[in-house]
């Protein structure tokens, strides 16, 4: 199943420690060392769990996962990136998270200055390389974009600046004996509260990596 990386990073890393042991752990339910590059298989991450105080949880459990390489991050997608006022990585990241459909955060990536573009022609471009942090849980490595110069401004080429009214289609609201297929609902069911070893609770230490959505 491909993973939701608009999301911040640790739910992220909570998804994939529940769906690769069966559980439903919450955030509130851990706490996360730094992640640390090993080499154990698919798997270059290794970090450690512990159990809050406030959980119904004790003792703390090491994991192995796979970071997702920046370089993987575009795809077949487009590295270009228009430059006009950026000035270094972080005013270029909005852009890059809606286009690769991510949500690089700043932990994530150093904010490295981008190169000057005042030399190049219109639509030229110059290579920019965004650089993961040791600490990010979800990145590693980097990724090679390219940043290039306006071709021109919006009044060049807008020769209509008086645009036309929107058209409403009305359409007719549903009636709620329609979309409820089932009037008979499920009761509420009450979750006790035990304490439980996270060692025992994790059946599986070896975590499957995240995986990219195409755009």
């Amino acid at each position: 199943m491909a993973t939701d990386l608009t999301r911040m990073p640790l739910p992220i890393l909570v998804d994939l420690i529940n769906d690769t042991n069966g559980i439903d752990l919450a955030l509130s339910d851990i706490t996360f060392s730094a992640p640390v590059p090993v080499s154990a298989g698919l798997r270059n991450t290794a970090i450690r769990i512990t159990a809050t105080p406030d959980s119904k949880y004790s003792d703390y459990q090491d994991l192995t996962y796979a970071r997702l390489s920046l370089s993987a991050m575009p795809g077949i997608r487009s590295r270009d990136f228009l430059k006009y006022q950026a000035v270094t990585a972080v005013d270029l990241i909005p852009f890059i998270n809606a286009a690769y459909l991510v949500n690089l955060q700043p932990e994530d990536y150093y904010d490295d200055p981008l190169p000057d573009v005042g030399a190049l022609q219109p639509g030229e471009s110059a290579t920019f390389t965004l650089r993961a942090r040791p600490g990010s849980f979800v990145w590693i490595g980097t990724v090679d974009l390219e940043v290039f110069a306006a071709v021109g401004d919006l009044g060049s080429i807008l020769d209509e600046n008086v645009l036309n009214g929107f058209v409403l289609q009305n359409a007719p609201a549903p009636n709620l004996a329609d979309v409820l297929s089932d009037n008979v609902l499920d009761g509420f069911s009450l979750e006790p509260h035990v304490t439980q070893d996270l060692a025992t609770l994790l059946i599986n230490q070896a975590l499957e990596g995240f995986s990219l959505v195409e755009k």
